[in-house]
């Protein structure tokens, strides 16, 4: 029998201690050793028409250590695509406007999981029809409306008469933004020039037209009576970091306020009838509505729509209070959920 104390364990010894630093140098690799390249965006189109797919392509992806890499894209409108391997993906915009599309790598393989920075922006301008409610015959009811960005022609269906009208305001860069500027009771077109921040404005009081500067090519444009006094007041909402900018219209000053995210789209409205918009959100991924409510301060959260609808607030019943209501550009209709008796109301328009 060998005796093991008589065994030599003098070859083990280096091989063991060689086994042992590898482990150590191995685990205390710090976290950039797995890396991965910010991808870059390339497309053939920087413009195109509502409901026309696009293609994005990206460049530059890579991970350091040669393993497959994942990517995403956030469409600029609320909607973010799945992880997927494909360096390409397509997407068609439901609305008209300029819209910042960013991407995303990441690598999952590897001893540290890696992911970039969101790239920077390529900007798509999306052309044609714009849906909005606003009330043209001053009725206090919201009357279905569309504007073409290409032509700048506004087309409405009074509520009250059940009368189409029709007005010009507007060009092929002007985004739709009316709302009642000079208190008049009916609502006013007005556009917002991105690359200037400047806003258009048509009273249907006078028929004379107002200029406001108050905005950037990257804020996301808006109007509501944010302050109760009768007036609507051109604001803006920043996409990266939720915060509202809003001018006064009646006081000649301003206001800022943080509500919502990245992922959230801007949907002003009156919700719950006290006189003031109402900071308000919709995540499009989930059809979800986030409502501060001005006369409370608390919040309001619900389902209404899914993820291609264009939410178009309104107050369509007549109570006082903005509906709930989505825009189905495929079939024209509009799907609105009325606040005064919790019914629905699909109507076809545009």
């Amino acid at each position: 029998m060998t005796n093991l104390k008589d065994r030599s364990f003098a070859g083990a010894v280096p091989a063991c201690l060689a086994l042992l630093a590898s482990l150590a140098s191995y685990a205390g690799q710090p976290r950039y050793a797995h890396s991965i390249l910010t991808p870059a965006i390339i497309s053939s189109a920087s413009e195109c028409r509502v409901s026309q797919p696009v293609a994005m392509t990206l460049t530059r992806t890579a991970c350091n250590m040669g393993h497959a890499v994942e990517h995403r894209f956030d469409w600029g409108n609320g909607a973010t695509s799945e992880w997927s391997f494909a360096a390409s993906d397509t997407n068609q915009w439901l609305a008209a406007g300029m819209f910042e599309i960013r991407a995303q790598a990441r690598c999952t393989n590897g001893f540290m999981p890696v992911t970039s920075d969101w790239s920077s922006a390529f900007g798509l301008t999306v052309r044609g029809f714009a849906s909005a409610g606003l009330d043209r015959d001053g009725d206090g009811i919201a009357d279905p409306c569309t504007y073409d960005a290409a032509s700048g022609a506004w087309n409405y269906l009074c509520s009250g008469s059940g009368a189409e009208g029709a007005i010009a305001w507007g060009w092929e860069e002007a985004e739709a933004v009316p709302g009642d500027f000079d208190g008049d009771g009916k609502a006013d077109p007005a556009v917002y020039h991105r690359d200037s921040g400047c806003w258009y404005i048509y009273y249907s009081s006078t028929l004379a037209m107002g200029a406001l500067t108050w905005g950037n090519m990257y804020a996301r444009p808006m109007a509501g009576d944010f302050n109760g006094d009768g007036l609507s007041d051109p604001a803006v909402y920043e996409q990266d970091s939720g915060e509202w900018y809003v001018y006064l219209n009646g006081l000649n000053t301003s206001i800022a306020v943080q509500w919502g995210w990245y992922e959230a789209r801007p949907i002003p409205a009156d919700y719950d009838g006290d006189g003031s918009t109402d900071f308000a959100v919709f995540h499009r991924a989930s059809a979800a509505w986030y409502i501060l409510q001005s006369a409370s301060g608390a919040m309001r959260a619900e389902n209404w729509g899914w993820k291609d609808a264009r939410p178009a607030p309104a107050d369509y019943d007549g109570d006082g209070r903005a509906d709930l209501a989505v825009f189905d550009k495929a079939s024209a209709n509009w799907y609105i959920l009325n606040s005064a008796s919790a019914s629905m109301t699909v109507a076809n328009w545009g």
